[in-house]
């Protein structure tokens, strides 16, 4: 089996939620803090990772930044399993950082959680709004949260 094709361990786990939370991990990546991976997880060895948030940082190969271009972004999506069902609630986002002329790729894989209120949250809170109401908001915060 060659080195390019073993699954990669992650860098680390935590939450990346912001450009800046990357920028600092491809920073201590390249202060070797951190391991560099040689790629991301394709989506069977995602399904594999039992602890949330695992990150991956490694070099990107595409195309050259632009230093007068966009800020990078997120992108994010489904990490379908083998039979290509998306039930399992498992994520992948993604953002290219640019330092030291490089781009490098931080890949974050994650369980997307759902909040369901307990039935007397529910019950209490039926009693005093309409349930209209109460779907509506809890929608909002889910996609807020996305």
């Amino acid at each position: 089996m060659n080195f390019e094709d073993m699954p990669p361990n992650p860098t680390c786990h935590m939450e990346i939620e912001t450009l800046q939370d990357a920028e600092n991990i491809v920073a201590e990546c390249l202060s070797r803090q951190l391991p560099l991976v040689h790629r991301g997880p394709n989506d069977q060895e995602a399904h594999r990772i039992t602890r949330n948030n695992a990150v991956f940082v490694f070099r990107d190969s595409g195309r050259p930044l632009d230093p007068h271009g966009p800020q990078p972004a997120f992108t994010s999506r489904v990490i379908y399993d083998a039979n290509g069902s998306r039930r399992n609630n498992l994520r992948r986002k993604s953002v290219v950082i640019g330092m030291d002329g490089q781009g490098y790729r931080v890949v974050v894989v994650y369980r997307l959680t759902i909040y369901v209120p307990d039935n007397a949250q529910f019950l209490q809170h039926r009693r005093r709004h309409s349930t209209t109401a109460f779907f509506d908001s809890n929608v909002a915060d889910f996609r807020a949260r996305l």
